[in-house]
Order: C-alpha cells, then structure tokens, then sequence
C-alpha cells in the first residue's frame, strides 16, 4: 500500500522519503506544515485522514514552540525566496549561495 501522492507545495510523498530538512522526520513536519496552511480550506480532522497523521500529534505540534534552528531556516528560506523573485526566477543554486 502507497502512501498519499506528494501535494503541491511539499516534499516528497512517503515518510520513508527523506525531506527538505535532511531526515525522513521532517516529511512528517512537513505534513503538519501542509495541514496548518490549508486549515481554511478543509476539516483538519479530514486532511489528517488524508495524509496518514495522528490528529493530536498535529494539534500537539501546532501548539509548540519552535526551536531556534527552525526559526533560523525559517528567516533563511524567505531570504533565499527574496533573492530568487529578484533574480526573476533565473538565478539558480550556484548564483543564490555567492548572494
């Protein structure tokens, strides 16, 4: 059995996949992250369904606080997006990390 096709905007798609951040630990964050940003659009508890999640794990990882290093990667992913719009889309890895 196959987990859940991977969504516009994350990832990977199986939590046996390895993330953004490194580790297969982040899908799942990932997950979450997925879930937090469509909470308008459809019921929590439906999407947690859909993409394999305990439903109190993901209120409990929504109520957390975030750790410094998430915070860090956080301020350095809208920096990098900044840089990337600026460029007009053109700029790639190489020409982003000499910015």
């Amino acid at each position: 059995m196959q987990g859940p096709a991977p969504l516009p905007g994350m990832q990977g798609g199986t939590a046996s996949t390895v993330g953004a951040f490194g580790n297969a630990g982040a899908v799942v964050a990932e997950r979450y992250a997925w879930i937090k940003q469509h909470t308008n659009e459809f019921p929590i508890d439906s999407m947690c369904r859909f993409m394999q999640v305990s439903r109190s794990v993901y209120y409990a990882w929504n109520h957390r606080i975030q750790t410094r290093t998430e915070k860090d990667e956080f301020a350095l992913i809208g920096i990098i997006q900044k840089f990337f719009k600026e460029s007009r889309a053109t700029y790639g890895t190489r020409r982003l990390q000499n910015r």
